[in-house]
């Protein structure tokens, strides 16, 4: 089972409400965490979050519709500095995704975590995790 956390945007609080739904079937385990926005995830939270799951998803707003203007930019930055990062940990940068989800979140985010498992199921186990959950 993929253990994934999952930072999302209060803005798309609807389409992870939905997640509980089909996330265990289709064997995730994935730790959601509600922040304002996007923009708020840091880069330390990311590699963190890294020390206890196999992947991190960071879902924000569409870049037009972020409450706070310009959040989502701000976390597609942070996600992409982690994914260079990375490599300098030994670690792949597939283990960290950026989502946008909209009016359609909870079919985005359901494809998000499907596709950020798969990947990581081709990686191995994640080398810079110490604990579990």
């Amino acid at each position: 089972m993929s253990e994934l956390t999952a930072f999302l945007c209060a803005g798309t609080a609807a389409a992870h409400r939905r997640l509980g739904e089909w996330a265990r079937p289709l064997g995730m385990d994935v730790r959601m965490v509600e922040v304002p926005c996007g923009g708020k995830v840091e880069v330390v939270q990311i590699l963190r979050a890294l020390l206890v799951s196999e992947g991190v998803l960071v879902a924000g707003c569409p870049a037009d519709a972020c409450r706070h203007l310009t959040g989502n930019v701000r976390a597609r930055a942070r996600v992409a500095y982690v994914q260079g990062l990375l490599p300098q940990l030994r670690l792949e940068p597939q283990r960290v995704a950026w989502a946008e989800l909209g009016p359609d979140g909870a079919i985005k985010l359901e494809r998000a975590l499907g596709d950020l498992a798969e990947s990581l199921s081709g990686l191995g186990p994640n080398r810079g995790r110490v604990s579990a959950r």
